[in-house]
């Protein structure tokens, strides 16, 4: 049997021109931050309000959850989980703070009703 010959139908030509090497000449872009900031607040905004209920204890988390939501809506990529976030953080605030003023104002009203 024959080998054919260089360029002929069949047969490889070694002098193809190669494609060129994936990734060449093509900077990479540097990621987008913002994401976890905005993801964790969400995450502090979803469990502030479970938290909003207990006295004294609900006001640190929104208030950190508002912070790192805020942080997190200067991304265009986390801009809607950060408005979420936001949200339901200032949702648990101001829930936390009428649930503490209600019990001061409870606790108040308590002690100048004791018996004589």
């Amino acid at each position: 049997m024959a080998k054919p010959a260089a360029g002929r139908l069949g047969a490889p030509n070694p002098y193809a021109p190669q494609a060129p090497y994936p990734g060449v000449g093509v900077p990479y872009s540097q990621p987008q931050g913002g994401n976890g900031q905005a993801i964790a607040g969400l995450v502090l905004g979803i469990i502030s309000l479970f938290i909003c209920w207990i006295p004294f204890f609900g006001l640190p988390l929104p208030i950190v959850g508002i912070i790192l939501s805020a942080l997190g809506r200067r991304s265009p990529t986390g801009r809607t989980i950060g408005t979420v976030g936001l949200v339901l953080s200032i949702i648990a605030l101001a829930v936390a703070i009428i649930f503490i003023v209600i019990i001061i104002i409870a606790a108040i009203a308590g002690s100048q009703r004791s018996t004589p």
